[in-house]
């Protein structure tokens, strides 16, 4: 048990890495350029789709640090740094796609929810309250 839940936390280390340097984004506003809606201000129903907090700076940032952090996990792989058991996949092969994947999958996994939110008038970083509370009890709050 406890060797696959190293394996996965290896698996997630890019998102860890990612989430950081999103943080980091939001609090001190860099790479503003790229803090635009990723729903281009479209609305659904006369509310707004994804809202101002879902950014192409989040999109960015989420991609390209899963992408890096596992091609950094792939070479620190290749120099023995890890122990062979540890990878859940061919890294030397799919490290790239595995990043890539993972980045993508941290914003596209986001929208369901936001989307859901705004249509149901919950402002961005709140859970609302009776059943739309219980229902975004575990929401996170993203301001990428």
């Amino acid at each position: 048990m406890l060797k696959m839940t190293e394996q996965i936390v290896f698996l997630g280390l890019p998102l860890f890495v990612a989430a950081i340097v999103q943080g980091l984004c939001i609090k001190y506003d860099l790479l503003p350029w790229l803090k635009k809606p990723l729903d281009f201000g479209l609305t659904f129903r006369g509310k707004r789709v994804f809202g101002d907090h879902k950014t192409w700076r989040g999109f960015v940032i989420n991609i390209l640090c899963c992408t890096l952090g596992a091609l950094t996990q792939t070479w620190l792989l290749r120099k023995s740094f890890f122990p062979p058991w540890l990878p859940l996949l061919n890294y030397g092969k799919w490290g790239w796609l595995l990043g890539l994947l993972l980045g993508l999958g941290m914003t596209v996994g986001e929208l369901p929810n936001s989307f859901i939110k705004r249509q149901l008038g919950v402002s961005p970083g709140k859970q609302g309250t009776g059943f739309q509370g219980t229902l975004f009890f575990c929401s996170i709050k993203s301001t990428s």
